[in-house]
């Protein structure tokens, strides 16, 4: 983005969405247009044809919080109804780091979602880089 002009950056980044949309979702029942075109650059009538990183120093462009490798499996679509226990484990897992929990077990009749639980908070707690190390799953 350096040297770009707010507006560049944004129809980019807008750009970018498009690309990567997914074909089935692209349109709903109603019609309503891709995911892209929910992207509103505001406020109207601001300077968006500025450069405000025009005076960065060339070089590569790096996440100074990178996501942790390895990458969690993915939970099953859709993963609805279940919030509650996620957040049971979440603040279970919390409690780990002042080191009163160091392992979590999760038992139960077979069928019940106990897999599909466990993806879910992998995948939840990587995205929030809650695990400096990573999250590995093993099944």
């Amino acid at each position: 983005f350096q040297g770009q002009s707010v507006r560049g950056a944004f129809e980019r980044a807008k750009g970018a969405v498009a690309a990567e949309a997914n074909p089935r979702v692209l349109h709903s029942a109603d019609g309503r247009a891709f995911e892209s075109h929910k992207f509103v650059l505001l406020p109207e009538g601001a300077p968006h044809d500025e450069r405000p990183m025009a005076t960065l120093p060339p070089g590569e462009m790096f996440e100074l919080n990178p996501l942790p490798t390895p990458e969690p499996p993915t939970a099953p679509a859709p993963f609805v109804g279940r919030a509650l226990d996620v957040q049971a484990l979440v603040r279970m897992l919390r409690r780990r780091r002042q080191a009163e929990v160091r392992l979590l077990t999760l038992w139960g009749a077979s069928g019940v979602g106990k897999t599909a639980l466990v993806k879910a908070l992998a995948l939840f707690l990587w995205q929030r880089r809650f695990l400096n190390d990573g999250v590995a799953f093993v099944e």
